[in-house]
């Protein structure tokens, strides 16, 4: 790994926050090598460009392939730095909120479970309103999320509310258990786990 200096118009295109002295990295946007900056007891994921670069379907790609391979805390595409400085002074402050975000996601990915449109329930009438069979139904989607929530609960480290379904973060090692235990839902993933930091 090479160590990283500051160079005038370079820009840090910046990955994850990871265990220092992590094992192989793989290769990043554009083809970069991938470099390490230490970070208090952390290391930060990062690859030099001549400039930000703007998002492409490939690059997209990349980015999520690499967070993948880090098994780290994932930053969001185009978080970057100036130089080796503006990275330790924007991440800084937030080194300890990092470490407990690594200790929590580390090894794990996070995988987005949207249980099966649950059928039935009131239909708007001349006794029930639009309301009623809209609460009804909400509560149906509720109730089906909640039994899918305890169904995958033991298979993922934790689980969240998104506004598509449950977020789940799973181990690497439980990834089956969980495609087993999620069956019958729609599932999306793996992802880096951003949801869970």
């Amino acid at each position: 790994m090479a160590a990283l200096g500051p160079a005038a118009g370079v820009t840090l295109h910046l990955y994850a926050a990871i265990r220092p002295g992590q094992g192989d990295v793989p290769t990043g946007l554009d083809g970069a090598a991938l470099q390490l900056l230490r970070l208090d007891g952390l290391a930060l994921a990062a690859s030099e460009h001549k400039e930000p670069l703007p998002p492409t379907r490939a690059r997209l790609l990349c980015h999520r392939r690499v967070n993948l391979a880090l098994r780290g805390v994932p930053f969001r595409y185009g978080q970057v730095a100036a130089d080796r400085d503006d990275a330790e002074r924007t991440l800084g402050p937030r080194a300890a909120e990092l470490a407990a975000s690594l200790e929590h996601v580390a090894g794990c990915v996070e995988f987005v479970v949207t249980p099966p449109d649950p059928a039935g329930g009131l239909a708007a009438d001349g006794n029930h309103g639009p309301g009623t069979a809209y609460l009804h139904a909400a509560r149906r989607r509720y109730l089906a999320a909640d039994e899918v929530r305890v169904r995958v609960a033991s298979a993922a480290r934790d689980v969240r509310e998104v506004a598509h379904g449950l977020a789940c973060l799973v181990a690497y090692d439980r990834v089956d258990d969980f495609r087993r235990l999620a069956v019958g839902c729609s599932i999306s993933g793996p992802w880096p786990p951003g949801s869970f930091v």
